[in-house]
């Protein structure tokens, strides 16, 4: 008989299938958040694109109340002493833990944090290994060149629930499946232990009965991109008028690759929607990195986003240095630090998102400063960049 695992995850609106958990424990705990400094890793602890970083999770609780779990927007699985005591006692296996850095309780001034003591907290790093899912999941690997020469990969939606395939499964209690890392899973053993001790704070599904729900698939993403690829280069600059299709017109001319594209993606630059600049830049990096440009055409494309880092309109100068990141190099990384100096706030916190994206390290002494910056906004950038680029990964 093949076991059943389950989905641990933090409380909320009930689930259908949910066989444990309250959602009144959402409200009477809430979810903790990242201070600025630490906001940098958008993909969470669970799986970051760098590895583990060594550096220890900060947080901000959103009261001082703590249940045996706590849980960040990101997924992070946090636990207090109490519950990892009672893990330990139990030889649960499959985790690591690491000690959480409370930066604030809301509500809860430092002097008076003594007045509701916290207990320590441990951030849960999974590394049980399941392996991939069992092939009636519906989640497969896949991997496509688009027509710019660039290789996307991923996996398909649990369409079936997620299946786990016992043979690929390593035997941990704490573990997680190919393609879905921030679906921490667990199997019956915890499952009672959880139940049985009534722990709170937490919500438990078994994994065979989670769907994926109205959200667009990897597999119908897939499906729209390749019909976006057929279109025809003069379709796709039509489609630039439609404020509806405009986005996915600028990705199609993107992945055709043809720079007779760049005026009419450059005269974007300027536009107030972060929805019309931003993949405006990444069309232009898209072209100036197409398998079929030459270096002629890279050069000239470089070139002119170099040049629009001085422009008078400072909406064109934060674009280009947008623009001059998805091209990626450390060349663009060195001609956009010149903009950490800009009279315009967000141009300089452009400039300085650019050197965490790019994770160009010699630019750290020129962000530091910025910690001190007039702008709000440009301190908290620079805060979180400094920290990123400081931190080391293993």
């Amino acid at each position: 008989m093949n076991k059943q695992f389950y989905h641990l995850r933090s409380p909320g609106p009930d689930k259908p299938h949910q066989i444990y958990g309250r959602s009144a424990w959402e409200r009477t705990f809430g979810r903790a958040e990242w201070p600025a400094i630490a906001a940098g890793f958008a993909t969470g602890r669970m799986y970051s694109p760098h590895g583990y970083p060594k550096k220890d999770l900060a947080i901000v609780l959103p009261t001082s109340k703590i249940g045996d779990f706590v849980w960040t927007w990101y997924s992070e699985c946090i636990v207090p002493d109490k519950t990892l005591a009672l893990f330990k006692e139990a030889n649960f296996t499959g985790y690591e833990t690491r000690p959480v850095i409370i930066e604030k309780v809301k509500g809860l001034k430092k002097k008076h944090r003594e007045e509701a003591p916290i207990p320590q907290l441990w951030e849960l790093l999974i590394r049980g290994k399941g392996g991939d899912a069992a092939p009636e999941s519906g989640i497969a690997p896949y991997q496509y060149e688009d027509s710019s020469g660039v290789v996307h990969s991923g996996y398909t939606s649990y369409r079936n629930g997620i299946i786990v395939d016992e043979t690929n499964w390593d035997g941990s209690d704490f573990f997680t499946i190919n393609g879905y890392p921030k679906f921490l899973l667990v199997t019956e053993r915890v499952k009672e232990f959880i139940m049985d001790r009534q722990l709170t704070n937490c919500a438990l599904v078994p994994s065979d009965k989670l769907r994926w729900g109205s959200d667009v698939t990897p597999e119908e993403s897939l499906a729209q991109d390749r019909e976006l690829a057929s279109r025809s280069f003069e379709e796709l600059l039509a489609e630039l008028e439609d404020p509806e299709s405009a986005r996915r017109a600028m990705y199609g001319l993107g992945c055709k690759g043809d720079p007779r594209a760049l005026d009419s993606l450059i005269e974007r630059f300027d536009h107030p929607d972060v929805l019309i600049w931003r993949p405006a830049a990444s069309a232009v990096a898209a072209i100036a990195k197409h398998k079929s440009s030459s270096e002629q055409t890279r050069e000239e494309i470089f070139s002119r986003l170099c040049a629009l880092l001085d422009h008078k309109d400072p909406r064109i100068r934060k674009t280009a240095a947008m623009a001059l990141s998805y091209i990626g190099s450390e060349q663009a990384a060195q001609k956009v630090m010149r903009v950490l100096s800009d009279p315009d706030e967000s141009v300089r916190s452009t400039g300085v998102f650019v050197m965490g994206f790019l994770r160009y390290r010699p630019a750290l002494e020129a962000v530091r400063p910025l910690i001190r910056d007039r702008s709000k906004n440009v301190r908290e950038h620079a805060r979180r960049v400094v920290a990123e680029l400081e931190c080391e990964f293993r």
